[in-house]
């Protein structure tokens, strides 16, 4: 899918990771892995995305635990392997740290070129960038798939935090809750 002047048209989905699990309160907040829930909800969202087509080429993920299990448990479900980079600057960032981490994990030719790129995060700063994207508010609970076409990008290596973008996906719990 081609955008203006015959670019590329590049898809961001930010996915926040599922329901984790607190029922030991002295782990680190970075090594907390996912509840029961969590553990079923996740692999709904990645039959959710296959349904949608949003099948990314690559994933970026935090390096916490929850964020981790999350995405393996979605590519369980996706038609084929996608590359997974795990960046720690993704981490609890805001959408500043979160554009420009992504940026330099993107940084080299055999990613800059990628079609649609999953990012695995945290809040408040997904739905911080998210809000920013959409420009409007949006509030991504755990769970949570939010797909962008982000305008006039011609490789990843260019994303900043002035990309601009048009949500074209919107996933959460309730919409695979039935299944």
């Amino acid at each position: 899918m081609n955008g203006k002047h015959g670019a590329p048209r590049r898809r961001l989905l930010l996915i926040r990771h599922a329901k984790s699990d607190w029922a030991e309160p002295e782990l680190a907040d970075h090594s907390r892995p996912l509840a029961d829930r969590g553990r079923r909800e996740a692999p709904q969202l990645g039959k959710a995305l296959v349904r949608a087509g949003w099948l990314p080429d690559v994933a970026c993920s935090s390096t916490a635990r929850r964020a981790i299990e999350t995405w393996q448990l979605i590519a369980k479900e996706l038609p084929s392997a996608v590359p997974l980079e795990r960046a720690p600057g993704l981490y609890l960032a805001g959408p500043r740290d979160l554009c420009l981490t992504l940026q330099e994990t993107l940084d080299t030719d055999s990613f800059a070129e990628a079609g649609c790129v999953a990012v695995i995060g945290h809040n408040p700063g997904l739905s911080a960038w998210a809000s920013k994207l959409a420009n409007r508010q949006v509030d991504m609970q755990t769970s949570t798939a939010i797909g962008f076409e982000l305008a006039d990008l011609p490789d990843w290596r260019k994303l900043s935090p002035q990309t601009s973008g048009v949500m074209r996906l919107w996933i959460y719990p309730p919409d695979f809750a039935c299944e």
